[in-house]
């Protein structure tokens, strides 16, 4: 549970509600929008079963979940395969150095 005014307890879920308020105001223009609840439940739908995710291997959440749940390899983060590159990278160094 979090604390009250403490938006540190809970970075995640901070980070969907700044994304969600940036692609409504600004991608989608909810200032002209008549029935903002029916609009919010729809972007909900579209956050959690169309939205690409970039921390996914860019598949949608929905995409991903049926993908592990059937057991299937899913997509490598972005951010795993850059720490993955930079390992082989210092490995490949320290096998260097023991070889001279």
């Amino acid at each position: 549970m979090s604390r009250a005014d403490t938006p540190t307890d809970n970075g995640a879920m901070e980070a969907i509600n700044g994304w969600a308020k940036v692609e409504m105001f600004v991608d989608f223009d909810l200032s002209h929008c008549e029935n903002v609840p029916s609009f919010v439940e729809s972007y909900i739908e579209f956050f959690n079963e169309g939205r690409p995710s970039g921390a996914l291997g860019y598949l949608t959440p929905k995409a991903y979940r049926e993908l592990h749940e059937a057991g299937k390899e899913v997509p490598k983060k972005p951010s795993r395969i850059r720490y993955e590159k930079k390992q082989a990278k210092i490995e490949e160094s320290k096998t260097n150095k023991e070889a001279n």
